[in-house]
């Protein structure tokens, strides 16, 4: 009997641990088994919009025929007065002849550089012109452009536009800044101009006084040196009665070099001095081909066209003054 109970308490007891050890089991099977699923939030990728740069326009060294007007216009001559006197002395003519056998006259002209484009379109052009010199000074005037003031150089003069003398100014020059007195202009290319004083009786070639004045500096110093233009009113005020007034210009700019172009003209002044009357500028004072004037003077030029419109500035790099008789 004893015996028997001893026996059925070890069957509970053992039961009893059992059930201790199955529950225990099931609890550590809950706690460190199944992770309970939490929802977590799956980050989505948004699109993002994002801008996209459009390249600015390129420089188009094909000149338009359809007349672009430029967004600065230059502006009429307010003339300021100059250090030097510059009463009315208008030069007087008198029959030379170039090398051509061509009269010249305050209407003489020559075309030295000229390119087509595979439409037969002019895209760069020089030429030689004729001008009366009306007084023996430089004037200057100030203008704005690339949203800084600019001071032009510039000689009073006349040229022949078919049956019509019509005045107009010659830009010699030009520096940055604000009606800058021509005797503190900075050295450099601002204050030179290329130069030649010739007599009635030497030979004029226009062809080869454009290729000389254009080389390297080596080449051009002893024919057509480089002359300050200070030394330039000097040479004015001793002119004679008679002489002939001859400048040469690029007026439409090689689109080889337009580039280039482009950056010197916005930092070199006496650059944009004489450019200024032959180029377009857009709204971000970007150079951008040749204007109506430029066009037209081409036109006029090569094909004989009529100018349209009174041109009232010119511009000259090279100058070439011969010198009458008396």
């Amino acid at each position: 009997m004893f015996r028997f109970s001893i026996t059925l308490l070890l069957r509970k007891l053992t039961a009893v641990i059992g059930l201790i050890i199955l529950m225990a089991c099931y609890g550590c099977k809950s706690g460190s088994g199944e992770v309970p699923f939490t929802s977590t939030a799956t980050e989505t990728a948004t699109a993002t919009s994002t801008v996209t740069v459009t390249p600015l326009p390129t420089v188009t060294p094909r000149p338009s025929r359809t007349p672009t007007p430029s967004r600065t216009p230059f502006p009429t001559s307010n003339p300021t007065p100059t250090e030097t006197s510059a009463p009315p002395y208008p030069a007087e003519l008198y029959l030379k002849r170039d090398v051509n056998g061509k009269v010249i006259d305050w209407g003489y002209n020559h075309i030295t550089d000229i390119g087509w484009n595979s439409k037969g379109e002019v895209v760069r052009f020089s030429a030689t012109l004729g001008f009366q010199l009306m007084d023996r000074a430089i004037h200057r005037d100030t203008i704005m452009v690339f949203a800084r003031p600019l001071t032009v150089y510039y000689l009073n003069v006349r040229r022949q536009v078919g049956n019509k003398l019509e005045n107009a100014h010659l830009i010699v020059g030009g520096a940055f800044g604000e009606d800058i007195p021509l005797g503190v202009v900075p050295a450099g290319g601002p204050s030179y101009i290329k130069l030649k004083l010739m007599t009635h009786d030497e030979p004029f070639d226009p062809f080869l006084a454009h290729i000389t004045s254009n080389l390297t500096y080596d080449g051009h110093n002893e024919e057509y040196p480089d002359t300050l233009l200070s030394d330039l009113e000097v040479v004015l005020a001793d002119l004679p009665d008679q002489v002939l007034l001859l400048a040469d210009q690029a007026i439409i700019v090689n689109p080889d070099s337009v580039q280039r172009f482009e950056y010197d003209i916005q930092t070199v002044s006496y650059l944009v001095a004489r450019f200024y009357p032959w180029m377009v500028l857009d709204d971000y004072n970007r150079f951008t081909g040749a204007n109506p004037a430029a066009l037209n003077l081409a036109d006029n030029l090569y094909l004989n066209k009529p100018i349209t419109n009174p041109i009232e500035w010119y511009s000259g790099e090279t100058l070439t003054f011969i010198i009458g008789t008396k």
